[in-house]
């Protein structure tokens, strides 16, 4: 024991006799060490990404925004091939189906966010918090703001109609998948109300982007995964409402209707008007004002 506190002792009087370019190494080292970065450290991260993203080529914003989509839908197909197969548990123990449909879809947020895809929903807290600091203009915001919704919608849009409706996947040919969507899709337009899905559009997007928040703070792959998963897992069982995850899930909806033994009960301009419009305003509240404004005061 004592020679173990001789060892401590002889690294502290060490470390003591370094110049001041050695200490500055080693603390460049124990900072370079840690797991997770303060909110503090993390801020200061996204105001700097908001500038490197408005300095992005719009076309190559526009890229990343449409894979962003893609992945996204990737989770959405995931959860609904998965939580969409157990019919029985929708009646009988729905809280279950709802906490699976949770356990699935973050997968999609872990590709985008580790692939460094354009998701307009993040982007919403990222560009906030750069007019907040003066990091870039409103003009950048705007910019952004709609490459990334126009790049997600078209590539939601890929997944649905390519891949999922033309490919004859499950879930757009037999049941249960088929019946499951129909119903899912029939909830979120026909039976909420506008001001339903606006405020669950606020709760969606403030735990999306806390969620990605703090995955930037983290400095390791297994934290950031775990940092998306717990706020995601969230939003999807409560079903708070997310506009890019709709803008898969309801076109492919209204793809599959006619083969579909449920009766569809919205058009193309109910989903436009009762389910996206509210639930994008939402996510901008809920992602700019409750992530975006909020951190970058209480962080100033």
């Amino acid at each position: 024991m004592e020679q173990g506190f001789d060892t401590v002792i002889s690294l502290n009087e060490q470390i003591e006799t370094l110049n001041g370019t050695q200490k500055g190494s080693v603390t460049k080292i124990l900072h370079e060490s840690v797991l997770f970065h303060t909110p503090a450290e993390t801020s200061h991260s996204i105001d700097e990404y908001s500038f490197k993203k408005a300095r992005t080529p719009w076309h190559k914003s526009l890229l990343q925004a449409i894979a962003a989509g893609a992945l996204l839908s990737f989770g959405g197909l995931f959860s609904l091939s998965s939580a969409g197969a157990i019919p029985t548990t929708v009646t009988n123990d729905p809280g279950l189906q709802k906490l699976l449909y949770g356990l699935t879809f973050p997968a999609g947020l872990c590709m985008i966010v580790l692939t460094g895809g354009e998701l307009f929903t993040s982007n919403v807290m990222y560009m906030t918090m750069g007019v907040m600091t003066r990091r870039i203009k409103f003009s950048d915001l705007i910019k952004s703001w709609v490459i990334s919704y126009l790049g997600n919608f078209i590539g939601s849009l890929l997944v649905a109609g390519l891949l999922v409706y033309a490919g004859g996947l499950n879930v757009a040919t037999k049941d249960p998948w088929l019946s499951y969507l129909i119903h899912a899709s029939n909830t979120k337009v026909f039976e909420a109300t506008w001001v339903n899905n606006f405020v669950r559009g606020i709760g969606c997007n403030w735990l999306v982007c806390l969620a990605v928040f703090m995955a930037l703070g983290a400095q390791d792959t297994i934290g950031k995964i775990a940092s998306i998963y717990i706020p995601i897992m969230i939003f999807i069982t409560v079903q708070f409402e997310h506009c890019v995850a709709n803008q898969f899930s309801l076109p492919l909806a209204l793809m599959v209707a006619p083969v579909s033994t449920v009766a569809i009960e919205f058009d193309v301009w109910m989903f436009l008007w009762k389910n996206l419009l509210p639930v994008t305003l939402g996510n901008i509240i809920g992602g700019g004002l409750f992530v975006g404004v909020f951190y970058s005061y209480v962080l100033s």
